[in-house]
């Protein structure tokens, strides 16, 4: 699944073939693969702030799967809802759907890279 040139919809029903098995290090991969995918798009930054997270030193850098529309909201774990986040503005956004961080040229919640 790590392989770039595999369309969306290819890499979640891949992802979801993944979650078929009982298991949880199956699942774990499947997460981890997923979460490298999305870092890889968002050219390794915060999808807020823009902070780079594959260089992360700090705990509160570390790269997170951020949920667009929250799970609490009504979101669902489908790829074309989740993005990457720094940890401390995913702890910080919550459930908000829109929020911004305090940052100066902070990228947009929905900023992919380019």
């Amino acid at each position: 699944m790590s392989d770039p040139r595999l369309s969306r919809e290819a890499a979640w029903e891949a992802f979801e073939r993944e979650l078929d098995a009982d298991s949880y290090l199956a699942r774990r991969r499947a997460w981890r693969a997923l979460a490298v995918r999305l870092s890889a798009e968002q050219n390794h930054r915060c999808c807020h702030c823009g902070k780079r997270t594959n260089e992360a030193r700090r705990a509160e850098d570390m790269p997170t799967i951020e949920h667009i529309v929250p799970r609490s909201r009504g979101g669902c774990d489908d790829p074309r809802n989740l993005a990457i986040a720094c940890w401390t503005c995913n702890t910080l956004r919550g459930w908000r759907i829109f929020w911004r961080p305090g940052r100066r040229g902070a990228a947009g919640p929905f900023d992919r890279g380019a």
